[in-house]
């Protein structure tokens, strides 16, 4: 299950927006931890990588972001939906250096560019590079 409501049936919208701040500090509060667990499996880590997902309610509300992180140079991977019209990305960013701080404001990014395309960032893992 991801992180927000499902499709509010009200108005359409696949994140809430009464719940988007809080979950976005959490998952923000959650990279000290992400990040501190990575770098101690190994003294030799020098570059991560960022994998996420997003999901929404539509196709072309998932083909939108997907342009829009396609232009951050990051790899993404778009599957439209079924039945329910459900649609998934996956990403992954370029390689980055292990800084939290910038590790943070990266995921507050996707949160808010999923947001603006009412896209949830489902999960999201650093990747150690070696």
């Amino acid at each position: 299950m991801g992180l927000f409501n499902r499709q509010s049936k009200s108005t359409g919208k696949f994140v809430s927006d009464s719940e988007f701040p809080a979950k976005c500090r959490d998952a923000m509060a959650e990279v000290p931890n992400r990040l501190t667990a990575i770098v101690q499996e190994t003294e030799e880590t020098t570059f991560l990588k960022l994998q996420y997902a997003f999901a929404t309610n539509s196709p072309v509300k998932a083909a939108q972001l997907s342009k829009e992180l396609g232009r951050l140079m990051h790899q993404t991977t778009l599957q439209e939906g079924d039945s329910t019209g459900q649609a998934t990305i996956e990403g992954t960013t370029r390689r980055m250096v292990p800084d939290s701080g910038k590790i943070q404001t990266l995921i507050e990014d996707l949160f808010r560019m999923g947001y603006h395309h009412d896209c949830e960032l489902t999960n999201w893992e650093l990747l150690k590079l070696t």
